[in-house]
């Protein structure tokens, strides 16, 4: 199975995520697929 292009994904970051200290996970969806990030890093994790 191919995996989604998350190219043009709009993120989002969780709530849950310290602003304060640049450390945030986000997420995407696309194609019915959701994908997770280290928004430091800005590779996706399928």
């Amino acid at each position: 199975m191919p995996k989604p292009d998350f190219t043009n994904a709009t993120w989002r970051k969780s709530s849950h995520s310290m602003a304060q200290n640049d450390q945030c996970v986000e997420i995407a969806t696309a194609f019915g697929y959701v994908s997770i990030r280290d928004s430091k890093i800005q590779q996706p994790k399928f």
